[in-house]
């Protein structure tokens, strides 16, 4: 699935069951946040993942649409890939200051920042290309 580029008045994309991987599509001032839960040890896989591809940044992502249904337990995924041109510590900071509150109810999900690829891959292992 292709993640669409979404302001603050959209809603998360659902990975469809048949469909192995999420992609963010290319990212200048954007961040993409990806949830993947309800891990199966038996096939080593997420049966559920969700995307935003936030025009703007982390801002627009609306949290508590992405985590709506979701487990609050380790094994949830909250990756969060930034543009390039929101490589900066000073973003990496704020975007994740952001997050992080907007989590404050789901404290025992796995929150993972992945610099430097603008342009990603995620698969329902939890594998970011």
């Amino acid at each position: 699935m292709n993640l669409a580029m979404q302001g603050a008045g959209g809603f998360p994309q659902n990975l469809g069951a048949a469909d192995p991987t999420i992609v963010t599509g290319p990212m200048g001032d954007c961040v993409s946040v990806i949830v993947l839960y309800n891990y199966n040890v038996g096939t080593n896989q997420y049966a559920n993942a969700r995307g935003w591809h936030g025009l703007g940044g982390a801002q627009v992502v609306n949290m508590a649409h992405m985590m709506a249904g979701v487990p609050n337990v380790a094994l949830t995924q909250v990756i969060v890939i930034p543009g390039s041109l929101q490589q900066s510590n000073y973003a990496r900071d704020q975007t994740m200051a952001h997050i992080q509150a907007e989590l404050a109810a789901h404290g025992l999900v796995n929150v993972r920042y992945i610099a430097n690829c603008s342009n990603a891959t995620v698969t329902r292992q939890g594998v970011v290309t």
